[in-house]
């Protein structure tokens, strides 16, 4: 038991807020009874404007979470009927804080305060309304997760180029029409979202500096071309490249031998892209909703694949070469022009969902595949 009990704590201590007390206070009324020993808040704010002043009384507090639970759809997305709209200064009187997420509110400008938080390591603003932020957020040294999408930003400041401990940046959903060149400066970065904003163009320098991402969304931004420096990202485990206009990949690609899961739905490709051949780690590939007719016999490159989806395509014919993709658990077959199935399906061993919908499969030929695939679940 005490072994556990060390074992708590200690874990408590490497994610960087204090584990004890771990109690989270979630009244107001809980936390006017002793201020002093609020270390954890997570309040509704409803019917407040500014966060309420007895926060600031809490002179320990290093986790604080202030949202609104009150939200409306409009055709521009999630909107706030009520929440924060002006954060006060006196937020700097919280010097113990590390974690705060003031996400779901109004917020239209940060004060410049915010910058004297010098222990701050996890700022969420997601979905407010910002327009600018304060250059003094980059004297925030320590901060390692900054997250800004749903905003109305569109650009970064130079002066964020203090925040080098930065390992996750999200910006997607706001207004950049280029990407800020600041990013360049965060060099420990590993996960990046863009997706989202009218960028429609990567400069090719853009990843030579990101070195370390393992993770980058870039789905929804009318992009035509991938800038052939992305092969740098030797590191990257996962591309979202969803929502684009996309004819072609960059042959650079090849080297980013550990990504995993590559995202490609509704682009503009009018052939199977070669170069995913030859990721040999690659285990989830959705191509759903381009316009290609045939998948080349190199797929069989991707021997570690465990997804593969390409759902609302021409598919006619599906090449005998699928059945050598022996991890393969899942297939998204749905909505093409499919009339049967390679004869030796049953290679696929480890195969769980079969997705056939959407296809003129004859009854006979439904009724081998599944006979072929017995402890395959197919939805047809």
């Amino acid at each position: 038991m005490i072994r556990i009990l060390y074992c708590l704590i200690l874990s408590g201590w490497c994610l960087g807020i204090q584990a004890q007390p771990n109690k989270m206070y979630r009244s107001l009324k809980e936390i006017k009874k002793a201020p002093e020993k609020v270390y954890r808040a997570h309040l509704d704010v409803n019917l407040y404007w500014t966060p309420p002043e007895i926060l600031y009384a809490c002179q320990n507090l290093n986790y604080l979470i202030l949202h609104t639970r009150e939200l409306h759809q409009t055709g521009m997305g999630v909107k706030h009927k009520y929440g924060i709209s002006s954060l006060s200064g006196k937020i700097a009187q919280l010097r113990q804080l590390m974690f705060l997420d003031l996400s779901y509110n109004q917020i239209f400008e940060l004060p410049y305060e915010i910058g004297q938080l010098k222990k701050l390591r996890y700022l969420r603003l997601y979905n407010n309304q910002l327009k600018s932020l304060p250059n003094t957020l980059g004297k925030l040294v320590n901060l390692q997760e900054l997250s800004l999408r749903g905003n109305q930003l569109n650009t970064l400041s130079q002066a964020l180029e203090g925040c080098q401990q930065l390992t996750t940046l999200d910006l997607g959903r706001n207004q950049f029409k280029q990407v800020p060149e600041v990013l360049a400066k965060f060099t420990k970065l590993e996960q990046l979202d863009l997706g989202g904003n009218p960028i429609k163009m990567l400069p090719n320098a853009l990843f030579k500096s990101l070195l370390t991402l393992r993770i980058l969304h870039l789905e929804g931004i009318k992009l035509k071309r991938i800038p052939e420096s992305i092969g740098k990202l030797t590191k990257l485990e996962s591309l979202f490249l969803a929502n684009n206009k996309l004819r072609k990949l960059p042959l650079e690609i090849e080297q980013m031998q550990n990504l995993e899961y590559l995202l490609l739905r509704n682009n503009a490709f009018t052939q199977f892209p070669k170069v995913i051949a030859q990721l040999k780690k690659l285990k989830e590939l959705d191509l759903g909703n381009t316009t290609w007719d045939d998948i080349p016999d190199e797929l069989k490159g991707s021997m570690e694949k465990k997804d593969f989806k390409i759902s609302f395509n021409k598919l006619k014919k599906l090449p005998d070469v699928i059945t050598q993709l022996s991890e393969l658990e899942r297939l998204n077959l749905k909505n093409n022009k499919l009339t049967k199935l390679p004869k030796n399906i049953g290679k696929l061993k480890k195969l769980k969902y079969l997705t056939l919908k959407g296809n003129p499969i004859p009854k006979e030929e439904l009724t081998r595949i599944k006979k072929a695939l017995p402890t395959c679940e197919v939805m047809f």
